[in-house]
């Protein structure tokens, strides 16, 4: 379910802007918050230990937001404060920090057909400190991961629920060392590639003979085009339908939400800036 509308949304942005500095001071080694940041981390280990023999591996943490138990969340936070040897966070006690976890963790709702539920099991979509809850828990997760990957020397990073390595340890190695990582934790459940290929996030990778070789890649789900005219007919309509269902009883009510529906002949020619700078400009006999 979404947390985005929940009581407790405004503790937890809260929560979040306390303990994802936290995170990120602890975790700078082994996570990565782009693919720009990625590929600067890949060729640079490339230019020192890539061969032939080089393999990617990608794993994928299914639903990692709604994977991890209330308490287990909590807890993770917990040793996410006591491993960065804090007693108080910008003035906060800890113990604070841990209660309002738990409540935000165990206290989100929503309405349907004139009634009102509560989830009982794990986290809320949406919500901000589902994030840093699942952050948190991976952190210890992959410790053994990061250790591995720091003795063999070989590449690791993480991006949100998304694990990369590049190593040159043996195949069948891997495939063993892999299995045991499945193993970690019973509420993380890993889906994994290995090769001599690999997509991650939106880039393509491929050891060709020693040398990396690098591409943009994009997801057989994403057309490179815009949306066809004629889905956007009606679209105006309901957008402002949904706009009233949505947000009537918020402070942005009374915003008037404009909808443009002019149909595009080239896309190109709006995302292309076609004209060069005049000083780039000459005149040739």
């Amino acid at each position: 379910m979404s947390g985005w509308k929940s009581p407790t949304i405004r503790i937890s942005k809260w929560l979040d802007s306390l303990l994802r500095p936290l995170f990120d001071r602890l975790a700078s080694d082994t996570t990565v918050s782009n693919r720009l940041e990625l590929l600067k981390h890949i060729e640079r280990w490339s230019d020192g230990y890539m061969t032939t023999t080089t393999s990617f591996i990608t794993m994928d943490v299914t639903d990692l937001c709604t994977m991890i138990l209330q308490e287990g969340g909590v807890t993770a936070i917990k040793r996410l404060i006591e491993t960065s040897r804090l007693e108080q966070i910008d003035g906060v006690k800890k113990e604070i920090i841990l209660a309002l976890t738990r409540f935000v963790m165990n206290n989100n709702y929503f309405y349907l057909d004139g009634s009102y539920y509560k989830q009982i099991k794990r986290g809320a979509m949406g919500s901000p400190l589902t994030l840093a809850v699942a952050n948190a828990y991976m952190y210890f997760v992959e410790r053994p991961i990061a250790k591995w990957a720091k003795r063999t020397c070989s590449l690791y990073f993480r991006y949100i629920n998304d694990l990369f390595i590049m190593t040159n340890v043996y195949r069948d190695t891997l495939n063993v060392r892999v299995q045991f990582w499945n193993r970690l934790d019973n509420n993380i459940e890993l889906s994994e590639s290995i090769g001599f290929t690999a997509q991650y996030l939106d880039v393509k990778l491929e050891n060709r003979g020693g040398k990396l070789i690098s591409d943009v890649f994009h997801k057989s789900s994403h057309g490179p085009y815009f949306l066809p005219f004629t889905s956007m007919e009606n679209f105006s309509t309901q957008f402002n339908q949904i706009w009233e269902n949505c947000f009537s009883d918020t402070a942005v009510c009374n915003i008037r939400s404009i909808v443009g529906t002019k149909k595009l002949h080239d896309p190109q020619d709006y995302l292309v800036k076609k004209k060069p700078d005049r000083s780039l400009l000459k005149i040739t006999n």
